[in-house]
C-alpha cells in the first residue's frame, strides 16, 4: 500500500507540473503505468485526466496552466498561500518548510519555492520519515481540497486534484485531518540522499 501511494504521488507531481514540450510523451507513458497501480477510484480519475489532456494542444494547455495556477489565488499551486494567504505568517511557514526539506537532503533547483505542490508530491514519493510524511500529507490534503473546490470542472486538472483527495488523508468538515489530533512535530534528522525536482 505504501509503495503504491508513493507511485501515486509521483504521478501527481508530473501531471501538476508545467506542461513542457515533452509533456504529452510523459502522459502516454503514464497511461500505461497507471494500469499497474491497484484498482482505486484515484486510478480511474487519473486515467480520465489523461484522456482529457489529449484533447488539448500544448500551447492551449500551457496558457490554461498559467491562467489557472499563476493568476488565480484560489487555485495557486503554492501550499502556504492557501494556509496563510499573503500574511506575515506565510514567510515564516516557507522558512520552516525549506528547513524541513533541506534536512531531508532536498536541494532547491530553478528558484522554485519550497511550497510548490508538485515539488511536495515529488518529496512524498521519495521520503521515508513517517513524521515528515504525515505533516506534508495532512497539509496537502487541506490545500488540495480548497483548490479542487475552486477549480473549473471542465479543466483537466480538476480530475488530478480529485484523485489526490482519494489518496491523501480525509479532510473532515471541520477542516481537520487525522494528523491534527496527534500533535506531532516534524523530525528534522538529516537523511542521506538529495531530492531533486526539475520544473
Amino acid at each position: 500500500m505504501k509503495h503504491s501511494r508513493q507511485k501515486y504521488f509521483k504521478v501527481f507531481s508530473y501531471m501538476l507540473g508545467y506542461p513542457n514540450a515533452s509533456f504529452f510523451d510523459g502522459i502516454a507513458e503514464l497511461e500505461e503505468w497507471l494500469k499497474g497501480l491497484p484498482p482505486k477510484e484515484a486510478r480511474g480519475l487519473l486515467q480520465k485526466g489523461c484522456e482529457r489532456f489529449t484533447k488539448w494542444n500544448i500551447m492551449e494547455l500551457q496558457k490554461h496552466y498559467v491562467a489557472t495556477f499563476d493568476f488565480k489565488d484560489s487555485t495557486s499551486l503554492h501550499l502556504t498561500a492557501h494556509e496563510h494567504g499573503d500574511g506575515r505568517d506565510r514567510g515564516a511557514a516557507l522558512v520552516r518548510l525549506k528547513a524541513m526539506l533541506g534536512s531531508a537532503g532536498y536541494e532547491e533547483l530553478d528558484g522554485e519555492l519550497p511550497d510548490y505542490i508538485p515539488l511536495l508530491f515529488e518529496f512524498l514519493a521519495e521520503e521515508t520519515d513517517p513524521v515528515m510524511i504525515a505533516e506534508i500529507e495532512q497539509r496537502l490534503a487541506k490545500g488540495i481540497a480548497k483548490i479542487r473546490k475552486a477549480m473549473d470542472p471542465a479543466s483537466p486538472y480538476t480530475l488530478i486534484f480529485a484523485a489526490a483527495e482519494q489518496i491523501l488523508p480525509v479532510v473532515q468538515k471541520s477542516g481537520e485531518t487525522p494528523y491534527d489530533h496527534e500533535n506531532q512535530k516534524p523530525d528534522l534528522e538529516e537523511l542521506p540522499y538529495p531530492l531533486y525536482y526539475e520544473h
